[in-house]
């Protein structure tokens, strides 16, 4: 029997005294339905301050991994090649060493819902960056419970920091979103597991892992940043162990997935103009650059202006270890890893957002491994969340309070101070957001602001040069103004050469003059593209074609020869043909044109000239032939 103790009564059973345990259950459903308002708030924030995009076009790398790629536009007909086949198969792309079969079938999946249209595309990046926002705030709150200001802090100012903008803007970054997402994902439902022991949720962590992993290859960091989390969350060594162990073993799975795919598949080289680490062989000066550039991601990330979406040569430049940019990055990044380490045993925040951004960037420092590009904002979008919690650690460290709970306003004014810093910092990055979504409309605006933001970057400027002078965008203009905008177009183009000599502008620029009738420079133009690029299916082609109308037809013929053995077009072998029969060789001519109608049965052209050379050769059975067959194409009937 139970004693009474002096001054307090003792309930019966079924009193009111009895159902505290309620009241309790009460006060975390309340904080429950909190989170979830928080997250939803965030979510919708992000859908909004990216809505502009829904209208925008396809840019920048979307025609290589999207719109002009066979396999993405064959739509979910073409799922199993997407496993078992590189990124850019079925495009003019070649990189052998990439696997992301998961962001290609939502790739397809979409295409196919939506007949190709760009605003479909721009809606599943903003909807996947909308729930990425969400279930981070929901999940930081899960692993960083003691104060909702440091989820609210690191959700927030993630969801409008600007250096997002090229993922969510550029359909083809649904790779750095899915990648992202799926991590969340995962460590969602690894934390599910730690609560609740149940296998299942162990399982669904690793399988989105893996899903992960097959967005975008640089979710091998994740690994490292999972038991890093796990650790100053306050989890046991014995946790951390046996849910790592779960994520090792599906990396193994994706890494057996993409062998059976690529087998040991190379990384391409990069060339100068892709990674200006590659202007050198010198060890030391590489590294250096290299930590210059780390150092300026950092600086984007702190202070996000300009951005812009093409940082190539010379817009940054080699940076020796005499130069005091390469100390000021060494000694920031020393700085943060020292700061790290010392309070790492204390499991301090503001340590573990240092850990999880200098882990997942440095796979695209250049550092360790050199990749495919100095520079990239799209390459900060997962490692910028560990700026974002280490301004939520810096915000929330002298806060009164370490647990306000129950209500919104609670957490503004347990101590209002950290708040409005927070309100300040996500308004000066929301407008900023909202003023760079515009640059990416369409190719035209993205490289105008490129050349604009990044003037010594030749590839801005031929780009930008090449979209002006697109047909498609030539089209409807009458003489004078087309004139104008070929100006435009040679003037960049020329700037663009001086900096680096890029085969594909140098053919831009001769295209240019040939359409022009400037053949002495056409051909210039055309001959020092192929100093970089000897077999060049463009350049060969159009030399030859130049060659033909000049009537240097002999000359003509090499390079005619190496375009087909690039890429066999009926326009190759019918100039070709033309060379050969202006030298007075029927017989080589007539093989070609025969050549030409086998890739393309609809020339009604060429039927006709196979027709006049029977003709010549006195066979007038395969002379008619010919010629009605070209009749019966429509020759002679639309001006032929």
């Amino acid at each position: 029997m139970q004693k009474q103790k002096h001054g307090q009564k003792i309930s019966k059973p079924g009193t009111k005294k009895n159902i505290q345990p309620a009241k309790l259950i009460s006060e975390d459903a309340k904080q429950k339905k909190l989170i979830w308002k928080i997250a939803l708030g965030i979510a919708v924030l992000g859908f909004v301050i990216y809505s502009q995009s829904l209208k925008y076009e396809f840019a920048f790398d979307d025609s290589i991994a999207i719109s002009g790629n066979k396999l993405i536009k064959d739509g979910l007909g073409s799922v199993g090649k997407l496993f078992s086949t590189s990124f850019y198969e079925g495009s003019t792309a070649r990189d052998p060493s990439l696997y992301r079969p998961v962001t290609r079938f939502f790739y397809a999946l979409c295409w196919t819902v939506s007949s190709g249209s760009p605003s479909a595309f721009h809606f599943m990046n903003v909807l996947i960056y909308a729930l990425t926002g969400f279930l981070l705030f929901v999940t930081l709150a899960k692993y960083f419970h003691g104060n909702l200001m440091v989820p609210l802090a690191a959700s927030l100012i993630f969801i409008v920091h600007p250096i997002h903008t090229e993922v969510v803007d550029n359909c083809k970054s649904l790779d750095e979103l899915l990648c992202f997402f799926f991590f969340i994902c995962s460590v969602y439902f690894m934390h599910a597991y730690l609560q609740n022991k149940k296998l299942l949720s162990l399982v669904l962590a690793s399988l989105v892992f893996l899903f992960s992993f097959l967005s975008k290859e640089s979710a091998i960091a994740f690994l490292i940043v999972t038991p890093l989390l796990l650790y100053f969350s306050g989890k046991t060594r014995s946790e951390i162990l046996k849910t790592t162990f779960a994520l090792l073993l599906a990396t193994g799975m994706g890494f057996m997935m993409r062998y059976s795919a690529l087998g040991f598949a190379a990384n391409v080289k990069p060339t100068a103009g892709d990674n200006i680490l590659m202007i050198t062989n010198e060890f030391l000066l590489r590294k250096t650059t290299a930590v210059y550039l780390s150092g300026m991601y950092l600086l984007k990330l702190i202070v996000p202006h300009p951005l812009v979406c093409d940082y190539s040569l010379k817009q940054f430049t080699l940076v020796s270890a005499g130069d005091w940019r390469f100390w000021i990055s060494l000694t920031a990044y020393a700085g943060l890893l020292g700061y790290a380490f010392m309070q790492f045993k204390k499991k301090n925040l503001i340590s573990f957002g240092i850990l999880f951004f200098l882990v997942t960037s440095a796979l695209a420092s250049n550092i360790f491994v050199i990749i495919g590009t100095h520079f990239a904002e799209r390459l900060m979008y997962a490692p910028s969340l560990g700026i974002c919690i280490m301004a939520a650690g810096l915000l929330t460290r002298g806060m009164k309070t370490t647990s306000p709970s129950g209500s919104f306003k609670q957490i503004i004014f347990s101590d209002p101070l950290p708040f409005f810093i927070l309100v300040a910092v996500a308004a000066v990055f929301t407008f900023k957001t909202i003023a760079q979504n515009p640059v990416w409309k369409n190719n035209i605006s993205l490289f105008r602001n490129a050349v604009d933001s990044s003037p010594d970057s030749f590839r801005a400027r031929y780009n930008y040069a090449r979209y002006i002078s697109d047909e498609s965008n030539l089209k409807g203009l009458d003489k004078p103004a087309q004139d104008k905008v070929y100006a435009e177009a040679i003037s960049q183009l020329q700037t663009s050469i001086s900096i680096y000599v890029y085969a594909p502008a140098c053919d831009n620029l001769a295209t240019i003059y040939f359409i022009q009738n400037k053949l002495d420079s056409a051909k210039y133009y055309y001959a020092l593209g192929l100093t970089k690029d000897p077999y060049s299916y463009d350049l060969n082609y159009y030399m030859g074609k130049l060659l033909n109308r000049e009537g240097n037809f002999k000359e003509a013929i090499p390079y005619l020869n190496l375009a087909i053995a690039q890429k066999p077009t009926d326009f190759a072998y019918f100039n070709l043909a033309i060379a050969y029969i202006n030298q007075g060789d029927n017989d080589a001519g007539l093989k070609y044109l025969l050549k030409a109608i086998e890739v393309n049965p609809q020339w009604a052209d060429v039927y006709n000239y196979i027709g006049q050379i029977y003709q010549a050769k006195g066979d007038s059975a395969l002379a008619k032939k010919y010629a009605q067959q070209a009749a019966a194409l429509g020759y002679g009937k639309t001006g032929n």
